[in-house]
């Protein structure tokens, strides 16, 4: 079975404007063996980050970018907002999207997300911990 997954919006800006882990998740998502859940206010999110001025990118990058995130992603619907105890509540955005979407992991670089390390059943690893279960 395909892993489902949540990339956390640091995770997808690093993965499309950086070489490393995220790049190679978002590789792995692109390839199919993993199934990349977002939603759109994760797609929001990204899109407000991408459009930074300490990035610099035009629109028509940006656009191209986005077309990435769209092309290895399954976007959910967020039908149901859970109660989960999180320090930064900006997060839940994430939280919701993987119970929502039935993920099996959350990838992401956030202390506040990384520090819960389990969400019901839905394991929070960093994306080095995420390629290490991959390749098990």
């Amino acid at each position: 079975m395909v892993p489902r997954a949540v990339l956390d919006t640091n995770v997808w800006v690093s993965a499309l404007l950086w070489k490393g882990n995220p790049h190679r998740i978002l590789l792995v998502a692109l390839d199919g063996e993993i199934k990349a859940i977002t939603s759109t206010d994760i797609l929001d999110e990204v899109e407000r980050v991408l459009r930074l001025d300490k990035f610099n990118l035009d629109e028509e990058e940006i656009k191209g970018l986005l077309k990435v995130v769209y092309g290895a992603s399954e976007i959910i619907d967020i039908n149901e907002n859970f109660k989960i105890k999180i320090r930064d509540e900006k997060d839940k955005i994430i939280t919701d999207c993987a119970l929502n979407g039935n993920a099996d992991f959350v990838v992401s670089g956030d202390k506040d997300l990384l520090d819960l390390r389990l969400v019901e059943d839905v394991r929070i690893v960093n994306p080095k911990e995420f390629l290490d279960v991959l390749s098990r």
